[in-house]
């Protein structure tokens, strides 16, 4: 089904979760797709150097990306970085593979140098991401619409078009973040022959329950900034009345 996908140039599939690494078929998928594939994992302890030997290719990670295209991220209380760092090391010379460490509040700046140190003594690119959400009263992230993600519905209706096709494990495919995770009905399946992504703006009655990820602000494939991954229109695109 991915590989029924005709994507733009230098755009790849991303597989995250949870954890694309405990799912079982994760080798047989990279095994036998044509597509550049991305993954998000937090790298568990059984993912090893030998299983990657073990592929009959690793072309599904060789693409010209500004940014490692194996994203390993360090999640605080659950791992020790000292050894993650050690692990994304033994990978480098054959993936593009980095650590991704997310910045204050949950590490403070003497922690992030200390990673950091230790990264760069294993010679491991290591970048901090944003860390979005609400901690001890403060909201956190740079938003596009920072109604958005106000936890309420808080407009009765808007119209949005993403740019980022989301694909559930079932192979439907959604508006957004949002709607699948909240269960809401996908556009389609791919699966089906006749399912086109639409080109044109969806309308929308949950404003403010989007995914932060969706719409703060952030560097595109290009790693340009500012790039948001949704347009949002609050007047109908059809008529500017907004009726």
């Amino acid at each position: 089904m991915l590989d029924r996908l005709e994507l733009p140039a230098g755009v790849a599939i991303t597989l995250q979760g949870g954890e694309p690494f405990l799912h079982p078929g994760i080798w047989n998928l990279l095994n036998l797709t044509r597509q550049k594939i991305d993954i998000l994992t937090a790298l568990p302890g059984n993912v090893t150097r030998a299983d990657f030997g073990r592929l009959k290719s690793l072309e599904w990670n060789r693409r010209d990306a500004p940014y490692p295209t194996i994203r390993v991220s360090y999640h605080k209380w659950q791992q020790n970085y000292l050894s993650l760092v050690r692990r994304v090391a033994e990978l480098k010379d054959i993936l593009s593979i980095g650590l991704f460490v997310l910045g204050e509040p949950i590490h403070w700046r003497a922690e992030l140098d200390q990673i950091w140190r230790v990264a760069d003594e294993w010679h491991v690119e290591c970048r901090v991401k944003e860390f979005l959400g609400d901690w001890q009263g403060v909201k956190y992230g740079d938003y596009q619409y920072p109604e958005a993600v106000s936890g309420e519905v808080a407009r009765e209706k808007v119209w949005c078009r993403n740019t980022v096709a989301v694909i559930g494990p079932d192979a439907a495919v959604y508006r957004c973040h949002s709607d699948l995770y909240h269960g809401r009905q996908p556009l389609g399946n791919l699966r089906d022959d006749g399912f086109r992504f639409p080109a044109g703006h969806e309308g929308c009655n949950a404003f403010g329950l989007c995914n932060p990820c969706d719409v703060k602000n952030k560097t595109n494939s290009r790693q340009e900034y500012p790039y948001t991954s949704v347009e949002i229109l609050f007047e109908s695109p059809d008529n500017k009345n907004g009726v």
